[in-house]
């Protein structure tokens, strides 16, 4: 059986010098909200592990960098997991479609050099917010479902 689940970027507050991001999808988001982060909204669904094998598809795993206490998502890139920073486990994998078509979003990561911080999203809401808070787009890791 194949699932899909919602794509949610979590930050603390509102994105705010010295505030961080974390991306939640398939990996129970309390983690973060437990840690003090607010759920910001569900920008777009993603597939999981049932599409491992599916032509089309892409797996994005959560990474993660201890020396700036720092969450990110990568498709194994470089350009999206540069140094220090690890894949998470693979529980917290999801998959992508690596073609645009109608009904995708993009899902973005971004980067903040000045916060370290890695954003990924899929809103124009989100992308404005990055945007206006000195994050730069990284490039686009895959595209999820539109809500």
């Amino acid at each position: 059986m194949q699932y899909h689940s919602s794509f949610s970027p979590c930050c603390h507050g509102a994105v705010q010098p010295g505030e961080d991001t974390a991306p939640c999808a398939f990996r129970d988001c309390t983690i973060y909200t437990n840690a003090g982060y607010t759920l910001v909204g569900s920008e777009a669904t993603v597939l999981n592990n049932g599409y491992a094998n599916e032509p089309g598809v892409a797996r994005v795993d959560l990474v993660y960098n201890e020396a700036v206490s720092d969450n990110g998502l990568s498709n194994g890139s470089s350009v999206f997991q540069p140094s220090g920073y690890k894949n998470y486990g693979s529980d917290d994998s999801m998959y992508l479609y690596i073609t645009p078509a109608p009904g995708r979003t993009a899902v973005e990561a971004w980067y903040n050099a000045v916060k370290k911080d890695f954003w990924a999203l899929a809103s124009n809401k989100s992308r404005t917010s990055a945007a206006n808070s000195g994050y730069k787009m990284v490039g686009v890791l895959g595209y999820g479902l539109e809500l």
